[in-house]
């Protein structure tokens, strides 16, 4: 495997760095989550290692943990190099099974981490060399409802009966399909992905360590993880008694109850180990999968379901809008 360059992590005395510094600090940020020596393969692969390493990133940012020593947050620089340090050990204890994968830690995602490391550090910390450092990556609230939240606008169907024919293939009427074959853990996937507005193979990250909920409001809160841009984001989910089909808690009940959910082969794992580390994980079978390849389960579920006299519905909507599109940019 070629050399990579961000292993570099101190151009002192690296070994004892690792032992000093870098292991004690990952193994105390990280303590609920795995401890290095308990690390396994599987929370490497199909991009559990993005997955580790971003929340790395962003517990130290959130809040920097203190030197032994001085008592004060190590720099930002000391955060950096106690990444680095991790990526190279863990390149080492697992060499002879990651010759033939893709890469675990790429160079982009690197900086990406580090970067989020200072700029995390300078906002906890109300340090930077600018003002605009200390504000310029906080979580925004946004002023209006994005149109992701709807499935199928009015404006995409302007046509009635193409309309009604849309709404064959709406959440309810996808959810109702599925709850009416038992297909619980698949209307589980889906729903969850639907209501935190995320991107297909991200609901592969969802652990019950990042569920909470809330007696108050009756809301279950998640950390949703954010594949693209490396961001933990909060997300709520809030019972359903409309549409009981579209609802994440009968949805999730059904998942433990009729399919398994709750099962796990293997056991569960002795805490703070690596099984214990994976049987967290809501959908066992997503654990070791690319979540490029969970998007691509999920489009097939989808698509499964969608009756074929519908495709040329969605072709002709789609050209409609390449060609609105079109002429606004010649008309501009």
């Amino acid at each position: 495997m070629a050399a990579n360059p961000y292993s570099r992590d101190t151009g002192h005395n690296p070994e004892a760095f690792w032992t000093s510094t870098a292991k004690p600090v990952f193994d105390r940020v990280m303590l609920d989550f795995s401890t290095f020596d308990n690390l396994g393969l599987p929370d490497l692969v199909g991009d559990n290692s993005l997955l580790l390493m971003s929340t790395f990133a962003n517990r130290v940012g959130s809040n920097p943990p203190l030197s032994g020593h001085t008592n004060r947050p190590y720099s930002t620089s000391t955060l950096k190099n106690v990444l680095l340090a991790v990526i190279r050990k863990l390149e080492q204890k697992f060499s002879n099974s990651i010759h033939n994968l893709p890469d675990l830690f790429p160079e982009d995602e690197v900086t990406k981490w580090k970067k989020k490391i200072q700029d995390g550090r300078n906002r906890t910390l109300m340090e930077g060399e600018e003002e605009s450092d200390v504000f310029k990556n906080t979580f925004p609230i946004p002023i209006q409802h994005s149109a992701r939240t709807t499935l199928l606008p009015s404006q995409d169907f302007p046509d009635p009966t193409r309309r009604d024919a849309s709404r064959k293939v709406d959440l309810v009427s996808i959810c109702k399909f599925l709850f009416m074959r038992e297909r619980f853990t698949d209307l589980a996937k889906l729903l969850v992905t639907f209501k935190a507005i995320g991107r297909g193979g991200e609901v592969k990250f969802l652990s019950y360590k990042r569920l909470y909920f809330d007696e108050t409001y009756n809301t279950l809160f998640t950390q949703w993880f954010q594949r693209k841009n490396l961001k933990s984001t909060p997300s709520g989910f809030m019972p359903d008694f409309m549409h009981p089909e579209t609802c994440v808690f009968l949805a999730l009940g059904c998942f433990w109850a009729v399919d398994n959910g709750l099962v796990r082969p293997n056991g569960v794992g002795i805490p703070g180990s690596a099984l214990s580390h994976r049987s967290s994980y809501v959908f066992q079978d997503l654990h070791d999968i690319q979540d490029a390849s969970v998007a691509g389960q999920l489009s097939a579920l989808i698509k499964g379901i969608v009756h074929p006299q519908l495709v040329d519905v969605y072709k002709r909507s789609i050209e409609e809008k390449q060609f609105v599109s079109e002429t606004k940019v010649e008309c501009h």
